[in-house]
């Protein structure tokens, strides 16, 4: 890889890891130092390391870790680069093998260019090549949003108790009952199905 591309790779981790470290000081108020640890342990499992990324990907719950996980889209990244790159001799590896060799273990595919299909595609066949940081960016972007909108919401709770301005009269009552005082509650679970929409979004988004 080349200075540029190590750079631009860091930046971009971080800047995601820098957004996950917001939710967590948003969602969890009182100990965030925990849980982003503990997030950062599960996001490292779910990396594609060991197991696969084609693992994870058949468990629902493994696989939205494995798209919120940092580590597999930069080591995704790395690997990619690497391993097609000119300091790793690729052609010469698999004439040297007689049988051919077209992955490595930690879900390194050996391909001479990307292929142009959606990442969470790829990781469904055991690829986990990345074609370029993009995912990093949309990711640390749409943690951000996600936090601006819980402290929307949550500092709205604190002022008012979780509930809106309304003109005029609620004509039907089981609104005034179940849902005006839960309003703050339904927004939030809102937020959370918005995380994972965004997720599945990012993995259907092909990286030019």
């Amino acid at each position: 890889m080349r200075l540029t591309e190590v750079a631009m790779l860091g930046f971009c981790a971080i800047f995601n890891c820098w957004g996950i470290g917001y939710l967590c000081a948003t969602i969890f108020e009182h100990s965030p130092q925990t849980f982003a640890v503990v997030i950062a342990f599960i996001t490292t499992l779910a990396s594609g390391v060991t197991p696969s990324i084609n693992v994870l990907m058949e468990a629902r719950p493994l696989a939205f870790c494995a798209l919120f996980s940092p580590n597999r889209w930069a080591q995704g990244y790395a690997f990619a680069q690497h391993f097609t790159g000119r300091s790793f001799h690729m052609h010469n590896l698999q004439k040297a093998l007689s049988l051919g060799v077209n992955a490595f273990p930690a879900s390194i595919s050996l391909r001479a260019r990307c292929q142009y299909e959606a990442p969470i595609i790829r990781f469904a066949e055991g690829d986990g090549n990345v074609c370029s940081v993009e995912p990093l960016i949309w990711l640390g972007i749409s943690h951000r949003l996600l936090c601006l909108m819980l402290l929307i919401v949550r500092q709205n709770a604190r002022a008012n108790g979780g509930t809106f301005k309304m003109k005029g009269k609620v004509r039907c009552a089981w609104m005034s009952r179940f849902l005006i005082p839960y309003v703050s509650m339904f927004l939030q679970l809102y937020v959370f199905f918005l995380f994972l929409f965004l997720l599945l979004t990012i993995g259907f988004i092909k990286e030019f």
